[in-house]
């Protein structure tokens, strides 16, 4: 049994390398493959430290016990890296993720310390599904937005796979407890390798490049496509973006464009990555013409008048798009207001 852990164990580091010499010298931005590496090196650790400990004196608990249990955390930062963009992580996800890592450490600095250990790993055991959790409605929530064709796909891919570890690991904690005959951690390594193989067979079946975003391009506000024309004719005169609840497929709807086409000729016509981003710089334009010329208007008001179904959602595009807040914006352009 001990040959066939290992064996699977190989299995399983292979497709990791693959995997991992492919997006190292792949286009993406640095960003997302210096944390990408990150995320395979310490799955990689968790696959080889055991072989190595088997076969020398030296102790790799350190490798074998904190850099693993790093990997839920790296997973969550590398989708958001990959799927958000530039978007900052939220605060709430920062404590989550300082938690885990904080947790993480201190189990395996406490060790010795029976009561101290087995806390901070309880703590830390919790985390890892409802990070995994999170990182699968990250990845899944987006889609709607995305313009990046091929981007949807690698969605698909990645919720998926999340999806599948999350069984795997939950099946193997289920044969602890059972009679089954097979030893859990060769359940756990088989169904590793298994999913190692399936991942990479959809990567280079449909992105064998591991391409998940080039660098931004620039965005364009004309085209020389009928079709983008009359989009951006529309949306300039009959203000479609104030609907807070447009959706690209109620906007291709009025194209009489099938959804796919949309997104694909505003993304490659206008440089567009997501619908919102495309929407919003329209909504932040009329909102800060408004709020100059409106001075005595609620900031709410025209934030719900151009289309935002917030002031929260607001106040986060229009900072993002300007650099700074409606009521800074204003009181900038307005110092007697």
């Amino acid at each position: 049994m001990e040959l066939l852990n290992t064996s699977l164990r190989l299995l399983t580091t292979s497709q990791v390398i693959l995997f991992m010499s492919v997006l190292v010298f792949s286009i993406n931005p640095s960003r997302i493959r210096v944390i990408g590496s990150l995320l395979l090196g310490a799955i990689l650790v968790y696959m080889i430290a055991p072989i190595l400990a088997s076969q020398t004196s030296f102790d790799y608990d350190i490798f074998n016990g904190t850099i693993p249990s790093l990997i839920p955390s790296l997973m969550l930062i590398f989708v958001w890296v990959v799927f958000e963009e530039n978007r900052p992580l939220p605060y709430v996800l920062l404590l989550i993720i300082s938690i885990d890592v904080a947790a993480s450490l201190w189990a395996s600095a406490a060790a010795g310390h029976e009561f101290q250990g087995l806390s901070s790993s309880l703590i830390s055991q919790l985390l890892k599904p409802i990070i995994a959790v999170i990182a699968i409605i990250v990845t899944w929530n987006g889609r709607e937005n995305d313009l990046v064709e091929h981007r949807i796909k690698i969605r698909l891919i990645f919720v998926g796979a999340l999806g599948l570890t999350v069984m795997g690991v939950a099946t193997t904690e289920l044969a602890q407890m059972s009679t089954f005959q097979l030893p859990d951690e060769t359940f756990g390594l088989l169904w590793l390798a298994i999913l190692s193989l399936a991942t990479n067979f959809a990567f280079f079946r449909f992105n064998p490049t591991i391409n998940f975003i080039n660098d931004q391009a620039p965005i364009r506000q004309r085209s020389e496509d009928p079709s983008i024309i009359l989009l951006l004719e529309r949306m300039g005169t009959e203000r479609i973006y104030a609907n807070h609840r447009l959706r690209i497929g109620a906007l291709a709807s009025m194209m009489n464009l099938p959804e796919y086409q949309l997104r694909k000729k505003i993304n490659k016509h206008l440089g567009y990555r997501n619908f919102n981003q495309f929407v919003n710089r329209y909504r932040i334009k009329e909102a800060s013409e408004r709020l100059l010329k409106e001075n005595r208007t609620p900031i709410l008001t025209i934030a719900l008048d151009v289309g935002f179904s917030s002031i929260s959602s607001f106040n986060a595009a229009f900072q993002a798009e300007t650099g700074m807040s409606p009521s800074a914006y204003r009181s900038k352009e307005l110092p007697e207001f």
